[in-house]
Protein backbone atom coordinates (compact mmCIF):
# COMPACT_ATOMS: atom_id res chain seq x y z
CA UNK A 1 0.00 0.00 0.00
CA UNK A 2 1.23 3.24 -0.81
CA UNK A 3 0.47 7.02 -1.10
CA UNK A 4 0.31 9.23 -3.46
CA UNK A 5 -0.42 13.46 -3.52
CA UNK A 6 -2.20 14.82 -6.81
CA UNK A 7 -2.28 18.61 -6.94
CA UNK A 8 -6.77 19.09 -6.95
CA UNK A 9 -9.01 21.46 -8.96
CA UNK A 10 -10.79 23.49 -6.35
CA UNK A 11 -13.78 23.67 -8.43
CA UNK A 12 -13.95 19.40 -8.88
CA UNK A 13 -13.22 19.13 -4.89
CA UNK A 14 -15.94 21.75 -3.89
CA UNK A 15 -18.35 20.59 -6.61
CA UNK A 16 -17.59 16.58 -4.96
CA UNK A 17 -17.69 17.68 -1.68
CA UNK A 18 -21.09 19.73 -1.63
CA UNK A 19 -22.88 16.38 -3.04
CA UNK A 20 -20.81 14.15 -0.26
CA UNK A 21 -19.52 11.69 -2.89
CA UNK A 22 -17.87 8.76 -1.71
CA UNK A 23 -16.87 7.57 -5.21
CA UNK A 24 -15.32 9.71 -7.47
CA UNK A 25 -13.41 10.01 -10.87
CA UNK A 26 -10.08 12.26 -10.70
CA UNK A 27 -8.51 12.78 -14.12
CA UNK A 28 -5.37 14.16 -15.30
CA UNK A 29 -4.59 15.90 -18.42
CA UNK A 30 -2.24 13.07 -19.51
CA UNK A 31 -2.75 10.51 -21.49
CA UNK A 32 -0.85 8.32 -18.88
CA UNK A 33 -1.86 7.99 -15.67
CA UNK A 34 0.54 6.87 -13.00
CA UNK A 35 1.70 3.77 -11.48
CA UNK A 36 -0.86 3.31 -8.69
CA UNK A 37 -2.41 -0.23 -7.53
CA UNK A 38 -5.85 -0.73 -5.99
CA UNK A 39 -5.88 -0.14 -2.22
CA UNK A 40 -3.39 2.52 -2.64
CA UNK A 41 -4.55 5.74 -1.05
CA UNK A 42 -4.60 9.11 -3.13
CA UNK A 43 -4.66 12.49 -1.42
CA UNK A 44 -5.98 15.63 -2.71
CA UNK A 45 -3.53 18.55 -2.40
CA UNK A 46 -5.66 21.98 -3.06
CA UNK A 47 -4.45 23.98 -6.30
CA UNK A 48 -4.04 27.53 -4.68
CA UNK A 49 -1.39 29.84 -2.96
CA UNK A 50 1.20 28.07 -0.90
CA UNK A 51 1.27 26.62 1.18
CA UNK A 52 -1.44 24.84 0.11
CA UNK A 53 -4.05 22.70 2.13
CA UNK A 54 -4.33 18.48 1.56
CA UNK A 55 -8.31 18.62 2.01
CA UNK A 56 -9.13 15.34 1.32
CA UNK A 57 -8.22 11.33 0.49
CA UNK A 58 -9.57 7.95 -1.59
CA UNK A 59 -8.68 4.58 -1.90
CA UNK A 60 -7.70 3.52 -5.56
CA UNK A 61 -10.17 1.42 -7.37
CA UNK A 62 -8.58 1.45 -10.75
CA UNK A 63 -6.22 3.47 -12.46
CA UNK A 64 -6.69 3.58 -16.60
CA UNK A 65 -7.16 5.79 -19.43
CA UNK A 66 -10.08 6.36 -21.92
CA UNK A 67 -11.85 8.81 -24.67
CA UNK A 68 -13.35 11.55 -22.66
CA UNK A 69 -16.46 11.24 -24.53
CA UNK A 70 -16.70 7.66 -23.54
CA UNK A 71 -15.54 8.00 -19.97
CA UNK A 72 -18.39 10.67 -19.43
CA UNK A 73 -21.00 8.47 -20.73
CA UNK A 74 -19.82 5.91 -18.22
CA UNK A 75 -19.22 7.63 -15.04
CA UNK A 76 -20.39 11.43 -15.62
CA UNK A 77 -22.00 11.10 -12.26
CA UNK A 78 -18.55 10.69 -10.85
CA UNK A 79 -16.66 13.51 -12.99
CA UNK A 80 -17.30 16.67 -10.76
CA UNK A 81 -18.86 18.31 -13.60
CA UNK A 82 -22.89 19.11 -14.54
CA UNK A 83 -21.71 18.52 -18.23
CA UNK A 84 -19.38 17.14 -21.05
CA UNK A 85 -19.09 20.91 -22.37
CA UNK A 86 -17.27 22.21 -18.52
CA UNK A 87 -15.52 19.36 -18.54
CA UNK A 88 -13.60 19.77 -22.01
CA UNK A 89 -13.39 23.54 -21.66
CA UNK A 90 -11.19 23.26 -18.00
CA UNK A 91 -9.28 20.47 -19.64
CA UNK A 92 -8.18 22.49 -22.69
CA UNK A 93 -8.91 19.26 -24.99
CA UNK A 94 -12.02 17.97 -27.08
CA UNK A 95 -13.99 15.48 -26.49
CA UNK A 96 -12.67 12.71 -28.94
CA UNK A 97 -9.08 13.01 -26.74
CA UNK A 98 -7.89 10.65 -24.53
CA UNK A 99 -7.32 11.16 -20.73
CA UNK A 100 -6.13 9.37 -17.57
CA UNK A 101 -8.17 8.86 -14.85
CA UNK A 102 -8.58 7.32 -11.31
CA UNK A 103 -11.27 5.90 -9.76
CA UNK A 104 -11.67 6.16 -5.86
CA UNK A 105 -13.61 4.80 -3.14
CA UNK A 106 -14.34 5.64 0.12
CA UNK A 107 -13.83 9.33 -0.33
CA UNK A 108 -13.30 11.53 2.92
CA UNK A 109 -13.65 15.25 2.55
CA UNK A 110 -11.34 17.31 5.01
CA UNK A 111 -12.40 20.92 5.18
CA UNK A 112 -10.34 21.66 8.51
CA UNK A 113 -7.49 20.00 7.58
CA UNK A 114 -4.27 21.58 8.69
CA UNK A 115 -1.59 19.74 6.67
CA UNK A 116 0.26 20.96 3.99
CA UNK A 117 2.32 20.71 0.93
CA UNK A 118 4.95 22.07 3.41
CA UNK A 119 4.76 19.02 5.51
CA UNK A 120 5.47 16.43 2.56
CA UNK A 121 7.85 18.21 1.08
CA UNK A 122 5.82 18.99 -1.94
CA UNK A 123 8.14 21.41 -4.01
CA UNK A 124 6.37 23.96 -5.57
CA UNK A 125 7.33 23.01 -8.95
CA UNK A 126 5.96 20.05 -9.26
CA UNK A 127 2.72 20.60 -11.26
CA UNK A 128 0.82 16.77 -11.18
CA UNK A 129 1.80 15.10 -8.12
CA UNK A 130 4.12 12.95 -5.98
CA UNK A 131 4.43 9.34 -4.33
CA UNK A 132 4.67 10.15 -0.55
CA UNK A 133 7.62 8.72 1.17
CA UNK A 134 6.86 6.01 4.46
CA UNK A 135 7.48 8.87 6.60
CA UNK A 136 5.60 11.35 4.80
CA UNK A 137 2.54 9.00 4.10
CA UNK A 138 2.40 7.92 7.84
CA UNK A 139 2.59 11.85 9.16
CA UNK A 140 -0.67 12.02 6.73
CA UNK A 141 -2.50 9.34 8.04
CA UNK A 142 -2.13 10.45 11.70
CA UNK A 143 -2.59 14.52 11.11
CA UNK A 144 -5.72 13.84 8.54
CA UNK A 145 -6.95 10.43 7.94
CA UNK A 146 -7.78 10.00 11.66
CA UNK A 147 -8.11 13.82 12.70
CA UNK A 148 -10.38 14.37 9.39
CA UNK A 149 -12.87 11.54 10.12
CA UNK A 150 -14.36 11.18 13.96
CA UNK A 151 -16.24 8.47 13.18
CA UNK A 152 -12.77 6.28 11.88
CA UNK A 153 -11.49 7.85 14.82
CA UNK A 154 -14.03 6.61 17.54
CA UNK A 155 -13.93 3.46 15.61
CA UNK A 156 -9.97 2.90 15.71
CA UNK A 157 -9.99 3.58 19.80
CA UNK A 158 -13.10 1.13 20.00
CA UNK A 159 -10.94 -1.54 18.32
CA UNK A 160 -7.63 -0.45 20.19
CA UNK A 161 -9.75 -0.24 23.85
CA UNK A 162 -11.13 -4.26 22.76
CA UNK A 163 -7.67 -5.41 21.97
CA UNK A 164 -6.37 -4.01 25.31
CA UNK A 165 -9.15 -5.92 27.08
CA UNK A 166 -8.56 -9.11 25.13
CA UNK A 167 -4.66 -8.64 25.82
CA UNK A 168 -5.09 -8.56 29.04
CA UNK A 169 -7.43 -11.43 30.00
CA UNK A 170 -5.34 -13.87 27.88
CA UNK A 171 -2.63 -12.57 30.71
CA UNK A 172 -4.80 -13.05 33.31
CA UNK A 173 -6.24 -16.45 31.88
CA UNK A 174 -2.46 -17.20 31.47
CA UNK A 175 -1.15 -16.35 34.97
CA UNK A 176 -3.82 -18.29 36.40
CA UNK A 177 -2.33 -21.48 35.46
CA UNK A 178 0.80 -20.80 37.47
CA UNK A 179 0.64 -21.90 41.40
CA UNK A 180 1.23 -18.76 43.58
CA UNK A 181 5.08 -17.37 44.23
CA UNK A 182 4.65 -18.94 47.92
CA UNK A 183 3.71 -22.24 46.52
CA UNK A 184 6.64 -21.96 43.69
CA UNK A 185 9.33 -22.05 46.00
CA UNK A 186 7.47 -23.89 48.41
CA UNK A 187 7.25 -26.96 45.70
CA UNK A 188 11.16 -25.71 44.79
CA UNK A 189 12.42 -26.52 48.52
CA UNK A 190 10.18 -29.84 48.66
CA UNK A 191 11.68 -31.12 44.98
CA UNK A 192 15.53 -30.01 45.63
CA UNK A 193 15.00 -31.40 49.27
CA UNK A 194 14.29 -35.30 47.95
CA UNK A 195 17.23 -34.78 45.64
CA UNK A 196 20.11 -33.23 46.98
CA UNK A 197 22.41 -36.17 46.95
CA UNK A 198 21.64 -36.92 43.79
CA UNK A 199 20.45 -34.43 41.40
CA UNK A 200 23.72 -32.28 40.98
CA UNK A 201 27.31 -33.72 40.97
CA UNK A 202 28.94 -30.68 42.65
CA UNK A 203 26.79 -30.68 45.51
CA UNK A 204 29.46 -31.66 47.59
CA UNK A 205 31.73 -29.43 46.22
CA UNK A 206 29.42 -26.65 46.99
CA UNK A 207 28.92 -27.22 50.24
CA UNK A 208 32.81 -27.67 51.43
CA UNK A 209 33.44 -24.05 49.73
CA UNK A 210 30.81 -22.14 51.69
CA UNK A 211 31.78 -24.04 55.04
CA UNK A 212 35.28 -23.05 54.13
CA UNK A 213 34.60 -19.80 53.09
CA UNK A 214 32.08 -19.45 55.99
CA UNK A 215 29.80 -17.45 53.31
CA UNK A 216 27.36 -18.42 50.42
CA UNK A 217 26.59 -16.55 47.33
CA UNK A 218 25.91 -17.37 43.93
CA UNK A 219 29.00 -15.64 42.57
CA UNK A 220 31.58 -17.57 45.35
CA UNK A 221 30.20 -20.92 44.07
CA UNK A 222 30.32 -19.64 40.07
CA UNK A 223 34.46 -18.78 40.23
CA UNK A 224 35.24 -21.38 42.99
CA UNK A 225 33.58 -24.71 40.51
CA UNK A 226 33.99 -22.28 36.86
CA UNK A 227 29.64 -23.16 36.52
CA UNK A 228 27.55 -21.08 35.37
CA UNK A 229 25.63 -18.23 37.42
CA UNK A 230 22.87 -20.11 36.96
CA UNK A 231 24.27 -23.66 38.00
CA UNK A 232 25.77 -21.86 40.83
CA UNK A 233 22.49 -19.94 41.91
CA UNK A 234 20.73 -23.63 42.04
CA UNK A 235 23.55 -25.22 44.12
CA UNK A 236 23.15 -22.61 46.75
CA UNK A 237 19.06 -23.52 46.66
CA UNK A 238 19.86 -26.89 47.13
CA UNK A 239 22.12 -25.90 50.09
CA UNK A 240 19.31 -23.89 51.51
CA UNK A 241 17.05 -27.01 51.12
CA UNK A 242 19.17 -29.05 52.66
CA UNK A 243 20.13 -27.42 55.90
CA UNK A 244 23.73 -25.86 54.82
CA UNK A 245 23.04 -21.86 54.68
CA UNK A 246 20.81 -20.20 55.63
CA UNK A 247 17.51 -17.96 53.61
CA UNK A 248 18.23 -14.93 52.05
CA UNK A 249 17.66 -11.82 54.59
CA UNK A 250 17.32 -8.61 52.63
CA UNK A 251 21.55 -7.57 51.77
CA UNK A 252 22.84 -9.79 54.53
CA UNK A 253 25.45 -12.42 53.72
CA UNK A 254 23.47 -16.15 54.05
CA UNK A 255 24.02 -18.25 57.21
CA UNK A 256 26.74 -20.92 56.95
CA UNK A 257 25.27 -23.24 59.61
CA UNK A 258 27.84 -25.71 59.53
CA UNK A 259 31.57 -24.19 59.49
CA UNK A 260 34.95 -26.21 57.98
CA UNK A 261 36.69 -27.60 60.57
CA UNK A 262 39.66 -25.64 62.28
CA UNK A 263 43.15 -27.09 62.16
CA UNK A 264 45.50 -27.10 64.37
Amino acid sequence: MRGYVAVTNPKWYEFQKERKRSRVLFWRHSKTPVSLNEGDYFFFLIRGNLPRLIRGYGVVERATSGIIKNTWDKYNDLMGYNNLQDLTRDLGKSEDEEIAYYLLKNVHYVPDSIVTDADIDFDKSIMAGKYLSDSEFNFIKDNLIIRGDKDKEIEILKTEVMSLKIKVRRIIDFLSEFPSAEDHFEDTRKYYGGLIEDDDPLYDEAMEIVRQYDRASASLIQRRLSVSYARAARLLDMLEAGGIVGPVDGSKPREVYTKADEKD
